[in-house]
């Protein structure tokens, strides 16, 4: 757990530099953080062995965000 924690904030932290030292928008930093911490809750989800559906999970968020 420990080794997934370390590689989501080094992750985070190299999607940062580069966005501090290149031409990045916002669009594309929210886009990367997005996918960055999906790509953390499926595999905490993976190791935790209760796989998520992220078909489910999708459709949870937006039905929440249209009500």
């Amino acid at each position: 757990m420990t080794i997934l924690v370390a590689v989501y904030a080094l992750t985070i932290g190299v999607g940062y530099a580069m966005r501090k030292f290149g031409t990045y928008n916002g669009k594309e930093t929210t886009v990367f953080l997005s996918i960055a911490t999906i790509g953390a809750v499926l595999w905490l989800s993976i190791i935790l062995r209760h796989p998520l559906d992220l078909n489910d999970a999708i459709g949870f968020i937006i039905e929440r965000v249209l009500r």
